[in-house]
């Protein structure tokens, strides 16, 4: 059985570092706290760069390595 989450989002695109991406706020009811998803598309030969400048926009919001996870919604909420 998959759990359904409602999630409420607000997107912005703007351009970051030279490169069109895509900011969610995310909030999902079960989850305290606000989530921020970044995007941007690429092709592998540059998905290196890529991340490194997806990292640089998150330095330059105050946003720390410590402050990232790679949990899904539906792992973060099981654990609450």
């Amino acid at each position: 059985m998959v759990a359904q989450r409602q999630q409420r989002a607000a997107e912005s695109a703007y351009v970051g570092r030279g490169r069109r991406m895509l900011a969610t706020l995310a909030r999902v009811p079960e989850i305290e706290g606000t989530f921020l998803e970044i995007e941007t598309l690429v092709d592998e030969n540059d998905l290196t760069a890529a991340l490194d400048d997806i990292g640089a926009v998150l330095d330059e919001l105050g946003i720390t390595p410590k402050d990232l996870t790679r949990d899904t919604y539906t792992d973060a909420a099981q654990r609450h």
